[in-house]
């Protein structure tokens, strides 16, 4: 059980998860742990999954093994996208898997001084997220998050958002799903960005810490507590302080 977000930013890339891994035997549940399932790979790629952890580290293999040593080949970020299909594909029905496997998963990289984010679902056909569809969910906590995703993403973001901007999202949406799912996604809520340095040309990969993670629930939080404070206003136990005071009589001469 996962979920996983993505967003594609004006300056680089923010993917979060939960912690919550589950093991099985066949077709069979056993039993839920915690574990990552979020890397960083060299040079610059960000690598998230969802579902059977043996089939990503698999897919995360051919990646650094393999396909990563073929960015520089590839004249546009599809064909770099498709070339990974290509290689999964190729790889997973050597082993006789059958499609759809038990495995999404996305990555970030650098093409062209530009960052890119591609989505793999379990047919391994890719998706290149846009600067007009700037986010994904994938996972089983996806019934969770895509309406509180939506929602939030409809107040917060007139335009696609930035990273700062992003973290934030993504820590409330993660959280919001950790507290109302039903059962197998739990925290700790793993977070990492791809962002363009100051040069406007390099990037670089921020692992977020616990600390972090901590700052952005608190910043929540923060929201949270505007919101009570709205609707106290409405509800009338407490005055507008921004309301206009009603006029007062006038004084008899």
């Amino acid at each position: 059980m996962t979920v996983v977000v993505s967003f594609y930013c004006q300056d680089g890339v923010v993917i979060a998860t939960d912690s919550m891994l589950t093991n099985s035997m066949g077709n069979i549940g056993t039993t839920e742990t915690k574990g990552k399932k979020l890397y960083t790979l060299q040079p610059n790629h960000l690598f998230a999954f969802a579902g059977d952890p043996a089939l990503a580290a698999r897919f995360r293999a051919l990646l650094e093994q393999g396909v990563i040593g073929t960015l520089l080949q590839q004249n546009i970020p599809l064909d770099y996208a498709t070339g990974t299909t290509i290689a999964a594909i190729s790889h997973f029905t050597a082993t006789s898997l059958q499609f759809p496997i038990n495995l999404s998963c996305c990555v970030s990289f650098v093409h062209g001084d530009q960052h890119h984010c591609a989505y793999f679902g379990s047919d391994m056909q890719p998706r290149l997220l846009d600067s007009d569809h700037y986010w994904m969910v994938f996972g089983s906590g996806k019934q969770y998050a895509d309406p509180f995703l939506a929602f939030l993403t409809g107040i917060f973001c007139k335009r696609q958002p930035t990273t700062n901007e992003a973290k934030f999202l993504a820590a409330w949406v993660l959280d919001h799903v950790i507290q109302t799912n039903t059962g197998g996604v739990n925290g700790p809520i793993q977070m990492a960005v791809l962002q363009r340095q100051p040069d406007g040309v390099s990037y670089g990969i921020e692992d977020l810490t616990e600390q972090d993670i901590e700052d952005q629930l608190q910043v929540i939080e923060d929201a949270k507590a505007k919101l009570v404070e709205w609707r106290n206003i409405m509800s009338g136990s407490v005055e507008d302080p921004d309301a206009t005071p009603p006029p007062t009589a006038a004084t008899p001469v």
